[in-house]
C-alpha cells in the first residue's frame, strides 16, 4: 500500500485480493478462542502493526535512496542510522551481552561471512 502512495505502483485485482486475505487472516489469527474481537485491539498487536508500518516506510525510503544514490552510500547511511537508533537501547541489553559466549555468536558470524561470500 505504501508503494501505491509513494511510488505510484499499480496493483492488480488479484494482488488486492491477497492484501485483503492477509488483513482478514491477521485479525482472525489474533482473536482468542472465545471469538472476542476485542482481543485483536490490544497494545501488543498495535505495537506489532506499528513496527510493520515503520519497516515498510523505512524500506520505501531506502528504495528512494537507492534510486538517488549509489548502493554503497545507501548501505553506509543505513548502517549509521541503525547504529544511532540502537545507542539509546544499549542499557536494556548490556547485561545480556556479557552472558554471550562463542557458541552463541559463531553461527551468526558464519552466516554473515557466508552471505558476504555469496555461499548461501
Amino acid at each position: 500500500m505504501i508503494g501505491i502512495g509513494f511510488f505510484g505502483e499499480k496493483l492488480t485485482t488479484y494482488r488486492l485480493l491477497f492484501v485483503g486475505v492477509i488483513l482478514i487472516a491477521g485479525i482472525f489469527s489474533s482473536i482468542d478462542e472465545k471469538f472476542n474481537l476485542k482481543s485483536f485491539f490490544k497494545r501488543t498487536i498495535a505495537i506489532g502493526l506499528l513496527t510493520t508500518l515503520f519497516l515498510a516506510i523505512n524500506n520505501a525510503f531506502i528504495k528512494q535512496a537507492l534510486v538517488n544514490n549509489s548502493l554503497w552510500t545507501t548501505n553506509l547511511w543505513v548502517a549509521i542510522l541503525n547504529f544511532m537508533m540502537l545507542i539509546p537501547t544499549i542499557q536494556l541489553f548490556k547485561k545480556d551481552l556479557k552472558k554471550l559466549d562463542i557458541p552463541h555468536i559463531l553461527p551468526v558470524g558464519v552466516m554473515g561471512v557466508a552471505k558476504l561470500t555469496k555461499r548461501i
